[in-house]
This record gives structure tokens, sequence and C-alpha cells, in this order.
């Protein structure tokens, strides 16, 4: 058993094909900068071949696929870089998301394979009545960042991939992910890093903010299951656990694993108009370029795939805590 993990050397990509190879499959990471495999990652990694490639080179991929024998695709190569987006709105960043998804698409078409692609809990946009979101809740009028309507656009494709060809592929909105080796600057890292490093974190709102944090791990555990469970109904699902976490039951769950931690967070949502009473750059940054939406419902992931999360956000704040102190003087 083997499948080609376009991004596979990214931050997910780790994860996926960790999931993969514990799984018993052969994996080939097809990466245009592959990254050495990090200390995180657990799996049997001698069975992780690395291609350099470019999804934008439909030849060569087609080549790997062939070359490799594999028996479908995990598309997770994407650029999120959204202030890059709305720089160059026309530039590589749409060119590898948009078309580079095309032609992984195409890969799976003229070789018949299955194809997992990951899409975002982005796709909702800005939900300012912060409601759980179930996966057809999608209102176009919403999408306020170019890189959710890359994701709009791509699901477009892949839903039009299968219909017209037949071809086997479903749609993965994971939420917001996190754990070792985490590059966003989400708020849960910005958290739980500086709670590490003795500094404290004040906040005048943003308290009542609606989160769903996914752990690493069990964002690759659903999308091994969105590739592997057949027959299934729907073609698009999301990744969640279906709860939710406002800002501030965050910050208790990280304050009870660093009981000396200092966060303290006023209540309500953000008032983007008082950004600058934000002392702490990567927060005040966040809150700028984020909208607001409540947490994506679990129900038709956990009913079709069999999907529960293995982490709670104790478990996996405590994992990544465990992770952070384990590099520490590195």
């Amino acid at each position: 058993m083997r499948v080609l993990i376009t991004g596979g050397t990214g931050w997910l990509g780790f994860y996926v094909t960790e999931r993969f190879l514990k799984e018993g499959y052969e994996v080939i990471c097809y990466d245009s900068k592959p990254s050495p495999f990090p200390d995180f990652i657990q799996g049997d990694l001698g069975k992780a071949k690395v291609v350099k490639g470019d999804i934008l080179e439909l030849p060569h991929l087609l080549r790997a696929v062939r070359a490799n024998g594999v028996e479908g695709i995990v598309h997770l190569a994407f650029v999120l870089n959204e202030p890059l987006m709305r720089e160059f709105p026309l530039g590589v960043a749409h060119r590898v998301n948009v078309e580079g998804t095309m032609n992984v698409l195409e890969a799976a078409r003229l070789s018949d394979l299955r194809l997992v692609f990951a899409s975002s809990g982005a796709v909702f946009g800005d939900r300012p009545d912060a409601r759980p979101v179930k996966e057809d809740d999608i209102r176009l009028e919403n999408i306020d960042r170019i890189y959710a309507a890359n994701k709009i656009m791509c699901e477009a494709i892949v839903n039009s991939y299968v219909s017209v060809y037949g071809l086997d592929a479903v749609s993965m909105r994971p939420g917001m992910m996190y754990g070792p080796g985490m590059w966003m600057r989400y708020p849960i890292a910005v958290l739980v890093e500086r709670a590490n490093d003795g500094m404290p974190t004040r906040l005048p709102f943003g308290g009542d903010v609606p989160f769903d944090w996914i752990y690493g791990k069990d964002a690759a555990k659903a999308f091994f299951l969105g590739y592997k469970v057949r027959p299934i109904k729907h073609r698009v699902f999301n990744i969640s656990d279906g709860r939710g976490y406002t800002l501030k039951e965050t910050a208790e769950v990280v304050k009870r694993l660093i009981p000396n931690a200092v966060i303290e967070i006023g209540p309500g949502f953000v008032d983007k108009s008082r950004l600058d009473s934000i002392e702490v750059e990567d927060l005040r940054n966040f809150f700028r370029m984020m909208p607001l939406r409540g947490p994506m419902d679990s129900g038709r992931i956990r009913a079709e795939l069999g999907f529960k999360p293995d982490y709670t956000l104790e478990a996996g704040i405590a994992e990544y805590l465990k992770w952070l102190r384990s590099r520490k003087g590195r």
C-alpha cells in the first residue's frame, strides 16, 4: 500500500506521514522544499521516501505518481500567507493553491487514484453569531480572505471531478491545529509559550472568542480515515471535536498545566477598533487577520468515518508543553 502526500514534509505533512506509516503504508512525500523529519515524529521513517517536486509541474508529478506505484494522493501542499495573497492575488500563492490543486486532481484522474484534499475551516468565513457550523453552512458573502476563497475554489473543483469524472475524492476541513513544531502563531501557541517562559499575557477583551482546536495527531487521524473509510455518503468533512473552546477556557487549561502562569483575559469578542490595546504582537496580528466563527460541527465525521479525537485539549497542550521543554537550551 503506497500513498503520495504532497507537502509531506510540511508541518501537517509530518503528522499525516507519521499516521500512514503507523497504519502500514509506504509513503512518498512530494515537496518542493523538502524538510528533514523532526524528532517529534515517531513513525518508521525508513519507509518514507522524499521526492523533490513542484505541483505546478504536472509531468513531473505524474512521473512521481507512476514511478512509485501509488494507490492514492493526500494533497496537503498549499500556501498559507494571507498578507502575501492580498498584495499579489494572482501571484505564486494563487497558482500553487488553485492551479496546483488542479494538477493534483489531473494526476489522480489520469492514474485512477483516490484523493484526499486538505481544505480548511476558513471556508466558513466571518460568522459574527459564532454559532456551530455544519459542512453545508457555506455562505459566499461571508468569505473575507483570499486564502478562504482559494480553499472554496479548490473544494468546488474537487467536487466537480467527483461528479464529472467519478473520482474518488474527499475534502477535509481541519479546525485550528496545534502541537509540537507548529509555526502558526495561533493564540494557543502564544499562551502556552509565554506561560512556559514565565511571561504574563494580558488581554482587555476576547475571552469569549470560540476556537475549534484540533491536535496535530488527531487531524492526521482524520485525514487517514478520510482516505481509508469507504463507502461514504458525503465528500466534505469537518475535522473537529465538535465542542469548541473559548479563549478563556483555553487559558484555564494552560493555567492548570502551568500553575504559576499569569494569563488575564477580559470578556467578550474582539473589538478590532481597539487592537492597539493588545500588548502581545502575535495576538494583535492574529486578531487583525482572523474572522470570527463558531466551532465546526463534528456529527458527519463521527457518523461516517468513525472519527473521535484521541486527545483532549489538556492532553494535547500537555504533550506540546513537554516538547517545548525538551527543546529548552537547544
